[in-house]
């Protein structure tokens, strides 16, 4: 299991780090909250989110899948910036970057 400890995450008794899945998971149950997206079917090996560690901060990358009748760049907008304040009320890590990837859609 992969743990991050972002920069300038430290606290006074030592260096907080939190699960890989923590992040994924709470970007997964980010978008139950929206009705015009869902969590891409798992691939080959890979996981509808990933995160990793990138310069300091957290990397999020979600793929999904939009309705069709959508306004896809609004509402891709909206889940980027829904997961980016749900990481950080969560965690208090601030230095998040999301990634929507749309695999395509549904109806």
């Amino acid at each position: 299991m992969e743990y991050i400890a972002a920069k300038k995450q430290k606290t006074a008794n030592g260096i907080i780090g939190i699960s890989s899945t923590v992040f994924e998971n709470i970007a997964a149950r980010t978008l139950d909250d929206f009705n015009d997206v869902k969590s891409a079917p798992k691939a080959k090996r890979k996981k509808p989110v990933l995160t990793s560690v990138e310069d300091g901060g957290i990397r999020v990358d979600v793929n999904v899948l939009c309705r069709s009748s959508a306004n896809v760049t609004q509402t891709c907008l909206e889940v980027q910036k829904a997961i980016s304040e749900n990481i950080t009320h969560m965690t208090d890590f601030t230095r998040v970057k999301v990634n929507v990837i749309v695999k395509g859609f549904f109806s």
